[in-house]
């Protein structure tokens, strides 16, 4: 009985474990900002020129790569632009 106790433990510590782990495709990386692509980086200057971007990550969402662009405007007000590698603006 007491093995099939400490048995049961180690299953749902490893059953946690996996639950937490985000799968591959939803990790964000960070980016220098001087690594986003030009194009996509002047896209989001003229869609949103008050914004003055500082960060951004890269991620894969749908198989596609993503970059998420944190712009602040002069005011404080912040933003996440999410631009796919072909230009669509998501967000």
């Amino acid at each position: 009985m007491r093995r099939f106790k400490s048995h049961l433990v180690v299953m749902l510590c490893l059953a946690g474990l996996v639950g937490c782990a985000k799968p591959v495709e939803q990790r964000k990386e960070a980016v220098a900002i001087k690594d986003v692509p030009t194009d996509l980086l002047k896209l989001a200057k003229r869609s949103y020129p008050n914004y003055n971007f500082q960060s951004a990550f890269a991620d894969v969402e749908g198989g596609q790569k993503v970059y998420k662009l944190m712009g602040k405007t002069k005011t404080g007000k912040i933003m996440e632009l999410a631009i796919t590698e072909q230009g669509e603006i998501l967000k």
